[in-house]
Order: structure tokens, then C-alpha cells, then sequence
């Protein structure tokens, strides 16, 4: 569907551990729901980090609420991400409040 509504991006499919880039490959790199579905969080923070040039966005789940259903995946904490992306070498690190979201900004 995203290859319909913006047919001049280039999507590729690959595990986040491991993108099949070189380092700075791309301007930008957007991981969507991505984080709690991975064994390995950190490294795929650092993998993002290694192949873009400028910018990373990760969306995520907002941490759990008590009244909130089981979530099916692994939520995590604003301060995780946060320290997430410090380990993986990024300069700064934004957060923005979506409805049922949380859009996190990376600047390499």
C-alpha cells in the first residue's frame, strides 16, 4: 500500500539487526512497530543509526497504561527508548505524542 501512496521512496524489507546497507546509505530511516517485535532492540537502534545520514523515526506503542488491555507485544518506556537511542549514538532525541501512538525523532 505505502509503495501506491509514494511511489518514488524505495522500500526494502530486512531484518532491523541487520540492513543489508552501507553505512550513511540513506537519508532517513523509518521503523514503524518495529522495536518490540525484535529479539534484539539495541542492535537494530544501532543498525539504523549505522545506515542513515541524517534522521531516524521510530513509531512505537505508548508505554502501558494500568487500565489498558494485555498489549500482544512488548511495550516500552519513554526513558528505554531514550537510552536506546543514546547507546546507539544519536545526538538528540525527540518524542512526539500521537493518539495511540508515539513517534520517537533520532538525529544521527
Amino acid at each position: 500500500a505505502a509503495r501506491c501512496l509514494v511511489p518514488a521512496v524505495w522500500f526494502h524489507v530486512a531484518a532491523a539487526e541487520a540492513l543489508p546497507f552501507a553505512e550513511r546509505a540513506v537519508d532517513a530511516c523509518f521503523m514503524g512497530m518495529v522495536l518490540h517485535e525484535t529479539a534484539g532492540p539495541d542492535r537494530a537502534l544501532s543498525e539504523a543509526r549505522r545506515v542513515a545520514r541524517n534522521l531516524v523515526a521510530v513509531l512505537e506503542w505508548p508505554p502501558a497504561m494500568p487500565t489498558d488491555p494485555p498489549p500482544p507485544a512488548r511495550r516500552f518506556e519513554h526513558d528505554e527508548i531514550e537510552r536506546m537511542g543514546r547507546r546507539a549514538g544519536f545526538r538528540s532525541i525527540s518524542l512526539l505524542h500521537l493518539t495511540d501512538m508515539v513517534l520517537y525523532l533520532m538525529s544521527v
